[in-house]
């Protein structure tokens, strides 16, 4: 199997943690140095080798309820996370259209993997890559935990359901007072996140109407974007990844893991 390829951490979420190796002797640099740190969160098992494809990123975020999916969200993201994380850059993701059939296949997949993995009850975020090279939608992870980045407050705004909420809701129910999903809806809403090259940034002379909430998290800048129409969430996510990037974006290197 030819390169490049991805040694990624079993146990950890985002893009924290990965290495993308051009080379064999790389990957083997990398074990050995894993080994050598001498413990077992760092040990070469905790973590797997996958081969990098490039491609298009796509995250479906699911309330499960007795082995169905009651509800989901299907999103795309601009620049895949991987690349935000290690390359800098403003991180968006947004709504797919709701007819399209790329939402329609990644729900089947969806639905399929949750099955596969008997997942009865609870909430997920599960990512798929398209590749580039024959248009096949590969796994990339999924986990029974609800996405990170304010993807939750995305889906609300979009579709009215917030997924730690429904969490708790399926966790409470009782014969008594039994889940109840709220009524949906079929609108669009996009997030564009970076970190800040100041404490507080200020976006005050952010002012489009379709501004739905600021970030409000140290040296971080991020705005969420509410509308009907698809089409004016891809102009505002444009737009803004730019005016963030010249207003305020910094750099950091990537950390190999979140802190214990």
């Amino acid at each position: 199997m030819s390169g490049p390829w991805i040694i990624k951490p079993r146990h950890e979420v985002s893009a924290f943690g990965i290495r993308k190796c051009e080379s064999s002797e790389r990957i083997w640099e990398v074990l050995t140095d894993l080994d050598s740190r001498n413990n077992w969160r760092d040990h070469p098992s905790q973590f797997v080798l996958e081969k990098f494809i490039e491609g298009q990123v796509f995250h479906v975020d699911s309330v499960v309820k007795d082995g169905k999916v009651v509800a989901c969200g299907v999103s795309q993201y601009g620049t895949p996370p991987f690349k935000v994380t290690h390359q800098g850059g403003v991180f968006t993701t947004s709504i797919v259209p709701y007819r399209s059939k790329l939402r329609k296949d990644l729900e089947k997949l969806n639905q399929e993997l949750l099955a596969a993995f008997n997942y009865e009850t609870g909430v997920s975020h599960a990512e798929f890559l398209q590749s580039d090279t024959d248009g096949k939608f590969y796994l990339l992870e999924v986990a029974a935990r609800v996405g990170g980045a304010y993807i939750a407050n995305v889906l609300e705004y979009a579709s009215n359901f917030n997924l730690w909420r429904e969490w708790a809701k399926l966790e409470t129910a009782t014969k008594e007072r039994p889940y109840k999903l709220p009524k949906l809806r079929r609108e669009f809403a996009g997030i564009a996140l970076a970190l800040a090259n100041t404490e507080d940034p200020d976006t005050s002379n952010y002012t489009d109407a379709e501004i739905a909430y600021r970030v409000k998290k140290p040296r971080h800048v991020g705005l969420i974007f509410h509308s009907p129409n698809q089409k004016r969430i891809d102009e505002l996510l444009a737009t803004y990844t730019d005016r963030i990037a010249q207003d305020f974006l910094a750099t950091a290197p990537a950390k190999e893991r979140y802190d214990d």
